[in-house]
């Protein structure tokens, strides 16, 4: 993580020298030289931080840079405060500046004597570097415990496997199939799930080895030695035929083994298994060597990234992920190793809720279960001993040596990941144990801490969102859920890579966790989290160091904190305070200058200190779900704004218009220029808000309540500036005032979420060809004519909802239209009769719901031929056609469907 550090510190170094040079007198060289030398350190700190796991040299090393990194960060970020409060120009500014100079020689003098200081720490680091003569391309040796965890996941007896059969059959039958041409198969999943063990049961299986003339392992590693691979490949080859080896093969260079290998494997059927792919490189290099002489040979890889899966591009191609075991699974094979020396393998009953949360904390990873069934088997079976044990259990994987395997073998994960990466999944270890995060907050705090930036075209949030992508790729987070159109929603990490991610963040000083009210966090913590802590600690926060603050669970003792531990924060750039009982903001908050991120949603506060017009850095402010409903004047002056999120859900009866409301803004919100993301702010509060949002070219998210029909023209003329424009909300004041898009020339390119409240006289006419449509809301729309014959040529369209939209009695799909819709809900459908599904209409159709459509005589006609329809829900319809289907009248149209209700 030092690396991440002095990364992060070269960009403020960089932008202050751009931005502040005329601020810079006297201290400039001093920067610049700081600069020069944290850049020369950069190239080493690529692998160092891995090797200090084995290297106490290195290991001292690396936490030195990373302690003078911070140092220069916050004497930066001192600096920048100061910068920050100088007087403008004009000659009011000039008799202020000849004061501000005065008043500020002393801090000056103090942070120039700092620089100094830092830039002698540079140099002896720099120096020591050499004087130790760190070899950078040193390899890192895998730990004693992570190989003996490999040769126990080779040498597994079958009979001691749980879950295995399945995956088994299913990868033999993949090895067994008729296609001719050379087939890899990529064997997919977390590190410790099991891939190796199931690879090697497939391996050794009679089937295969009767199938094919002969076969290799090769385990790769994190750092393959190529030619020694190739080395080791002939060699298995010749033993599994019973030939004798070439001697010369230890002489050879690349190009001849390469060759040898050809010749050998010319007209032979082949399998080949390479263990522990890390890199996409790597079969680049290696595939030259396995011919595809449409013999029917087989290459099994198995790796933790999907996209090394993938990209083993050949022309027979498979992916196979390996999923944890289920949770019966689980517990047999955790019952097997507990206890073994009882004859049936049962759990005592005074153990078993406490076996069952241990069991849950290993989240189906055979290699974590079966390592602590071992070690349990050595404990007493006495409720107390298992206890201490269950709540020591972080402590135990670090020092245990029947446990150290498990945290060795899943942070290879963590060490090869770029650095760009590595910040952005420690900051998983801020969140709570088993806690599913929001990716939409996720990014924003990854945007807010710098760990992303918009480049080439991109958002920080687009960016973030390949780098979830990436980490999810690398089987290092789990989906928790997804939106229709296939984005994640919301995401997870794994027990036990949470307690990883705890261990090492304190470690490298990254974050630490205030869990207990015992628990003393370093005042050095650049980042810190609150979870269910109800100590007084609060009241006396005092972290001069400190960045990101982040409460989850916290009841108590807020208002204290807020106001008296603000002075002590200036530095801070994250405040998270969300679910929290949060009823106040003080004026005071106006004095943290370096803050980008401050979410206050689902808290109890009713309005915005004007002083948050100081925040002349704040990128994000979200006060969804608060009583908050008028912005301050102050709003105004934050020109670095990006996200301004706030809504309220008000009680909602079923038959009124939209429940949302946003908040009152002044005219002057066109002004902010920055803004990407605006929901929700309200259309008749000013007299010329919606045409001020014509200036907000670079919105991606725009939601607008309370819209007249006379603001339908500046509403027109506004979208046709946004050209970004991804997703879009619109919601009338009541149903008298109707929402007209239809002058909209040139509508936004991007489009691709619509949500429409409020009555329409028809649908805007360029809907029709607008190509990247993927989600689709329309409620109290009232339309006369059939939306879904507007609507049904759409290409990219995934879910739709009609919401009191259409007042006609017959919805029709017709043949061979919606091709990718997956949802459709029809929703309060008053004069609906009949619904039509024409043949070989919605054919990925996979949820329909109707409810309250009462006047519904039947069930779709052709439901029947939707074959993938997996859940249909018809609620609250005439009770004929409850009986039709209760009945069995018409069940045989749907009794294809795994999920049905219907009342």
């Amino acid at each position: 993580m030092a690396e991440v550090a002095v990364s992060s510190v070269i960009s403020q170094l960089y932008l202050l020298l751009n931005q502040e040079a005329n601020f810079l007198k006297g201290i400039q060289g001093e920067i610049e030289f700081i600069n020069d030398e944290l850049e020369s350190m950069q190239s080493f700190l690529k692998d160092a931080d891995a090797r200090g796991e084995s290297d106490d040299s290195v290991k001292t090393w690396v936490k030195q840079v990373r302690k003078v990194a911070h140092d220069i960060e916050d004497v930066i970020d001192e600096f920048m405060i100061l910068s920050a409060s100088r007087p403008q120009h004009g000659m009011v500014g000039l008799i202020r500046r000849f004061a501000f100079s005065i008043k500020n020689l002393i801090p000056r003098h103090v942070i120039a004597n700092e620089l100094q200081n830092l830039r002698t720490r540079v140099i002896e680091i720099n120096g020591r570097r050499e004087r130790y003569r760190f070899d950078s391309s040193r390899q890192v040796l895998n730990p004693s415990s992570s190989q003996d965890l490999q040769m126990a996941s080779l040498y597994a007896e079958e009979a001691e496997l749980v879950g295995i059969e399945k995956p088994r059959d299913d990868l033999l039958s993949l090895l067994m199939e008729e296609e001719s041409r050379r087939t890899v198969i990529s064997v997919v999943g977390m590190g410790g799930c099991g891939k190796t063990t199931l690879t090697k049961k497939v391996y050794d299986n009679y089937k295969v080895i009767s199938c094919f003339e002969c076969r290799a392992w090769v385990t790769v590693s994190q750092s393959p030695m190529i030619d020694e691979l190739l080395r080791m490949m002939i060699k298995q080859f010749h033993e599994s035929m019973n030939k004798p080896n070439c001697l010369q093969v230890e002489t050879m260079e690349r190009n001849q083994l390469i060759d040898l290998l050809r010749k050998y494997l010319k007209e032979k059927r082949y399998v080949v298994v390479l263990d522990d792919v890390w890199s996409i490189d790597f079969w680049v290099s290696m595939k030259y060597s396995l011919p595809d002489d449409n013999q029917g040979s087989r290459v099994i890889i198995t790796t933790r990234n999907r996209t090394v899966a993938s990209s083993c591009l050949d022309p027979c191609n498979h992916v196979y992920t390996l999923q944890p075991l289920a949770t019966k699974e689980a517990w047999e094979l955790f019952c097997r190793r507990t206890f073994q020396s009882n004859p049936i393998g049962c759990c005592p009953p005074e153990l078993e809720q406490l076996s069952l949360k241990i069991v849950n904390k290993c989240g189906g990873l055979p290699l974590a279960i079966a390592a602590m069934g071992g070690l349990l088997s050595t404990k007493d079976k006495i409720v107390a001993e298992w206890t201490k044990l269950n709540h020591s259990l972080g402590y135990e994987l670090e020092n245990n040596p029947l446990l150290t395997g498990i945290p060795e073998v899943l942070s290879l994960s963590l060490h090869d990941l770029p650095y760009n990466l590595k910040a952005c999944f420690l900051y998983f270890g801020l969140f709570p144990e088993d806690y599913s995060i929001g990716c939409r907050r996720l990014f924003r705090l990854w945007a807010a801490e710098g760990f992303v930036s918009g480049e080439k075209g991109k958002t920080p949030s687009q960016v973030a969102e390949d780098y979830l992508s990436e980490l999810i790729h690398r089987s290092m987070i789990q989906i928790s859920s997804m939106y229709s159109d296939g984005r994640v929603k919301s995401c997870r990490v794994h027990d036990l890579m949470h307690d990883i991610i705890i261990s090492k963040s304190k470690d490298w000083n990254f974050s630490e966790i205030v869990a207990e009210q015992n628990s003393n966090p370093s005042k050095s913590a650049r980042r810190l989290s609150f979870h269910n802590n109800k100590s007084k600690g609060l009241k006396t926060l005092n972290f001069s160091h400190l960045r990101s603050f982040l409460l989850f669970g916290v009841h108590k003792d807020l208002h204290s904190f807020t106001k008296a531990s603000i002075w002590n924060l200036k530095l801070l750039k994250v405040l998270d305070l969300e679910d929290s009982c949060l009823d106040k903001l003080p004026y005071e908050l106006g004095n943290l200058l370096h803050l980008r991120y401050l979410n206050v949603r689902n808290t109890n506060i009713k309005r915005l200190p004007n002083s948050i017009g100081k925040l002349q850095n704040l990128e994000i402010l979200n006060v969804k779900d608060t009583y908050v409903h008028e912005l301050p004047i102050g709003i105004l002056k934050l020109r670095k704004l990006q996200q301004l999120l706030g809504y309220t859900l008000k009680s909602f009866n079923g038959t009124s218009l939209s429940p949302l409301q946003g908040l009152k803004a002044s005219d002057g919100i066109g002004s902010l220029e920055n803004l990407q993301k605006l929901a929700f702010i309200e259309a008749n509060h000013g007299t010329k808000i919606v045409q001020g949002l014509r200036g907000l070219r670079q919105l991606r998210r725009l939601g607008i309540t309370k819209l007249r029909s006379e603001d339908s023209g500046d509403l027109c003329n506004s979208l046709e500036e946004m050209e970004y424009l991804k997703s879009l909300s619109l919601k009338a004041m009541d149903d008298k005032q109707f929402i007209d898009l239809q002058t909209v020339l040139s509508p936004p390119c991007c489009l691709q979420r619509l949500y429409l409240d409020g009555p329409l006289k028809k649908l805007p006419d360029w809907i029709i060809s607008h190509q990247n449509l993927v989600r689709i809301r329309l409620a109290w729309s009232r339309l006369r004519d059939d939306p879904l014959q507007v609507l049904q040529t759409l290409p990219s369209l995934v879910d739709l909802a009609l919401h009191e939209a259409y007042d006609g009695d017959h919805l029709h799909l017709k043949a061979s239209q919606f091709k990718k819709l997956k949802i459709l809900r029809l929703l309060r459908l008053g004069g609906l009769k009949h619904v039509i599904i024409g043949d070989g209409a919605a054919p990925s159709l996979e949820r329909l719901t109707i409810v309250y459509c009462r006047l519904l005589e039947e069930i779709p006609l052709g439901i029947q031929n939707l074959k993938i329809l997996t859940t249909l829900e018809i609620l609250g319809v005439s009770t004929e056609l409850d009986m039709k289907l209760k009945a069995g009248t018409d069940y045989w149209k749907v009794k294809h469907i795994p999920n049905i209700r219907c009342w």
